[in-house]
């Protein structure tokens, strides 16, 4: 081994989320890796596991959101050369659609879907 292959260094970062299963396969093959490495060069290993607590939007955040996501799908939609409603007919319903979303349907990640699939359908898929 030269001299300046041992001034050259290797770090193996291990980011996982603590799933055991994967973490008990994936570990010691870079556990080995690191040891096999560290035969010809300085070769450290790196391990991060922390995640924030995830927490739900809140309404006012998933609104904005959707509000967002309202907007670029018109210049999408704009874009594609496909006919955008007008802007006024189509807020008075998209503030509808939100508002049955959020008060009314309990915000229910499957209503949500099959909205957004027939909205996707009417305005002529992707």
């Amino acid at each position: 081994m030269s001299h300046q292959q041992k001034n050259a260094s290797v770090c193996l970062a291990l980011i996982h989320n603590n799933d055991a299963h994967r973490y008990d396969y994936i570990q010691p093959a870079l556990e080995q890796l690191r040891v096999r490495l560290s035969q010809s060069f300085t070769a450290t290993m790196l391990e991060v596991s922390i995640q924030p607590e995830i927490r739900p939007h809140s309404t006012l955040m998933a609104l904005l959101r959707d509000v967002i996501y309202r907007g670029l799908d018109r210049e999408w939609s704009r874009y594609r050369l496909l006919k955008v409603q007008l802007l006024p007919l189509d807020a008075l319903r998209f503030l509808v659609s939100r508002f049955n979303k959020y008060f009314f349907s309990g915000g229910g990640a499957l209503s949500s879907r099959r909205l957004e699939a027939k909205q996707f359908r009417r305005d002529g898929g992707y």
